[in-house]
């Protein structure tokens, strides 16, 4: 009988003890239980990462264009054509010498002119063509001093190290590329563990400059995992894909590594280059273009920040497209300015 009142008397109790708090209590219970339910993370915020406030953007996705100079493009121009200043621009980099980095694909005069008067966040893609082995913090400084020119001038960076180093360096088009060289099989030449060791002196050399950020990058293979630097020395995460046909959404290709990473770590995705492969038509073109800034890959994507189209025609390589949106078909170019800046 003692156990059996007992067992009664506690949760009558209890009830009048929840009904004796005031509302102002009960508020605050409720609060703490669901702030300790939620894991809250602060939101990202563009303007920390650079990005022009009068760039375009679509859907809350900055966007950008990787121009192709050997076509005689320019930032300027594609911002004319298109009719809006671009969010990102994106130049590519050699490091051929492990004695001496030459920036002038970033500051030859006119470029830098371009770079500067189009007020978009610099992706400066930076390619290592030396063995990882090689890279030494006194190069690496000579990287960052020239990163240093640039954020002097006001140009905020994104420095793209090694971007799809998961691929070139197994891409077998080394011997092409250095010479004949037998010893350099592949675009990138080391390891996995050598690619961290290089990124880390790199990272330490750019650290004390807050307008450069490390945007790590690879290919859509699988064995991403052991090329990841870590959260601690990477501060954007993207990925490069080039649809051959249309098997695959553009969610169902960035998901993956935008929730392994991105969202895991809470840094933002970002796309640093993308276009179509297999054909150049319009409607491939068109399909994949809005498939990138649609508001619904952005809502699956929380952490997407920022999409550059890769407007190269390279019809003239063996295995090349036409990639270009703007540059060079007008009724292309109207459809494509409809798509990023509605009406």
């Amino acid at each position: 009988m003692w156990k059996s009142g007992l067992s009664i008397l506690i949760p009558v109790m209890f009830l009048m003890s929840i009904l004796s708090l005031s509302m102002f209590e009960l508020k605050t219970m409720t609060s703490f239980n669901v702030h300790h339910l939620t894991e809250h993370k602060p939101l990202l915020d563009p303007r920390d990462f650079g990005l022009p406030r009068e760039g375009l953007s679509v859907n809350g996705i900055a966007f950008g264009w990787v121009p192709d100079d050997k076509i005689g493009s320019s930032m300027s121009l594609v911002n004319e054509r298109v009719g809006a200043p671009g969010s990102t621009m994106g130049i590519y980099s050699q490091v051929t010498s492990a004695d001496e980095f030459d920036d002038y694909q970033f500051t030859e005069p006119s470029r830098l002119r371009d770079i500067i008067s189009s007020k978009a966040v610099l992706i400066a893609t930076i390619m290592p063509l030396i063995p990882f082995e090689t890279f030494t913090p006194a190069l690496c400084a000579q990287i960052a001093s020239s990163m240093r020119k640039l954020t002097d001038e006001g140009v905020f960076v994104w420095l793209r190290f090694a971007h799809e180093m998961n691929w070139y360096s197994r891409d077998g088009d080394g011997p092409a590329l250095h010479g004949g060289n037998p010893n350099l099989k592949n675009t990138y030449t080391g390891t996995p563990v050598q690619f961290i060791q290089m990124w880390n002196i790199l990272s330490e050399a750019v650290k004390d400059n807050l307008m450069v950020k490390m945007f790590w990058s690879p290919n859509s293979g699988q064995d991403k995992d052991q090329w990841f630097p870590g959260p601690a020395v990477v501060d954007i995460i993207g990925m490069d894909f080039y649809p051959k046909d249309r098997s695959r959404t553009p969610e169902k290709v960035y998901k993956p590594i935008h929730d392994n990473y991105a969202l895991k770590y809470n840094l933002p995705f970002v796309i640093g280059e993308t276009g179509v492969k297999g054909s150049s038509s319009s409607e491939f073109k068109m399909w994949w273009l809005s498939g990138v800034v649609d508001s619904r890959l952005k809502s699956a994507l929380p952490n997407y920040m920022s999409c550059s189209w890769f407007e190269f025609d390279k019809t003239d390589d063996p295995e090349g497209y036409d990639y270009t949106i703007v540059l060079k078909d007008g009724a292309l170019l109207n459809r494509t300015k409809s798509i990023l800046i509605p009406r």
